[in-house]
């Protein structure tokens, strides 16, 4: 089922994404919802971001940084932490691995046309 598919690659990807952002700078989760909305193919809602950040956080991936703000609530900045920088580096092996793979295979296959 296509969509299922589409989803499930979708999720690994926005993964990869927040921590590629997050490797570039610290920021905060509202702002890496916005981030991401820049980019037509990673369209998200903070229902989408807000349990993957929960889920690093708890991993240990990511560092806190709570900072006092004069409108409203404290701001809470993230970062990678050195377990989040070492995941990143493996994703993007994997990533490159995975697109030199699918690059071969659509190469042999254009030599047997």
């Amino acid at each position: 089922h296509m969509s299922q598919w589409v989803t499930q690659l979708r999720k690994g990807i926005i993964e990869y994404a927040i921590l590629l952002l997050l490797d570039a700078e610290e920021n905060y989760a509202l702002n890496l919802v916005r981030r991401l909305n820049e980019y037509p193919s990673l369209q998200v809602s903070e229902s989408t971001v807000y349990p993957i950040l929960a889920r690093l956080k708890k991993e240990a991936k990511l560092s806190l940084r709570v900072v006092s703000s004069s409108e409203g609530p404290p701001r809470r900045y993230l970062s990678l932490s050195g377990k989040g920088r070492e995941q990143l580096k493996q994703m993007k092996l994997t990533l490159e691995g995975i697109n030199r793979s699918i690059a071969d295979i659509e190469n042999s296959h254009k030599e047997t046309k």
